[in-house]
């Protein structure tokens, strides 16, 4: 019996009769990889995009079913991935596509919150100038 003891990890009691679980029943260990569970975006990555940031953005970063969560409040976006620089990249997309729909845009067609948000937007973010002055 000390022998069988051994090989068992936990003794539970149940109705007067003890129960034994073996180390193979228990469940594995779910892998969380290691990350920041904030990114600071401070430049577009995609040379692509004709924008530059004026202040740096946060996002709020966490890992659920295998897949890599960035989101920010500020703008009401997320992205999601396996991958967290393909998430990161999507951000980036999104963030261009904002602009375009509510910068870009003609001012007069959009709604007074559109026009609140656009204003958010150009506090963060700006055109990129192709001709750099001395």
């Amino acid at each position: 019996m000390a022998h069988m003891a051994r090989s068992f990890s936990k003794k539970n009691k149940f109705n007067g009769k003890l129960i034994f679980k073996s180390k193979s029943s228990r469940r594995p260990k779910k892998w969380i990889p290691s990350f920041e569970k904030e990114y600071e975006m401070t430049a577009f990555t995609a040379p692509a995009f004709p924008l530059k940031l004026l202040r740096p953005l946060k996002f709020d970063v966490s890992y659920d079913n295998n897949l890599y969560i960035v989101e920010n409040e500020l703008f009401n976006i997320f992205s999601f991935d396996p991958s967290l620089e393909k998430a990161k990249a999507d951000i980036e997309q999104q963030i261009y596509c904002l602009w375009e729909d509510f910068v870009l845009f003609d001012i007069h067609s959009l709604a007074p919150s559109g026009v609140q948000f656009r204003s958010l937007l150009q506090s963060y973010l700006g055109e990129k100038n192709e001709i750099q002055m001395p």
